[in-house]
């Protein structure tokens, strides 16, 4: 991903301590949007992330979510999801045919694009109770 050479080349130019640090506020930053895979989503994430980038309006499907890494994490697990647009505290779920439209500049939204895309239709809308 794009961050990740960033990442080791500030690791490998830090002291011990620095490191330390660094490693702390990192964790720190992942620890409540990974829910305890801290240090894998901080090395490796599985999405490719696109500051100030939002798509087509599409079904309209979205959760709530604190950070763009829980964004991804929901999208990441969600069938036929390309793209979570995190927007304010939601991760709006786009699809494929969307994200190929490409970006369309939205300042302050973040593209959450997982790196592999799971198979198979989006989960169907809750069905109605029965009268």
């Amino acid at each position: 991903g794009s961050h990740r050479p960033f990442l080791l080349l500030y690791y490998s130019k830090s002291t011990p301590k620095m490191l330390q640090l660094n490693v702390v506020v990192v964790l720190a930053a992942f620890a409540i949007a990974a829910n305890g895979k801290a240090v894998h989503v901080a090395v490796d994430s599985p999405c490719t992330f696109i500051p100030d980038c939002g798509y087509a309006k599409g079904t309209r499907e979205h959760d709530l979510a604190n950070s763009s890494d829980e964004c991804c994490t929901l999208c990441a697990n969600r069938p036929g999801c390309a793209s979570g647009v995190y927007a304010e505290g939601s991760c709006w779920y786009k699809t494929e045919q969307e994200v190929k439209s490409g970006c369309q500049k939205h300042t302050g939204l973040v593209a959450c694009n997982p790196k592999s895309v799971k198979p198979g239709p989006p989960p169907p809308p809750p069905p109605p109770p029965p009268p």
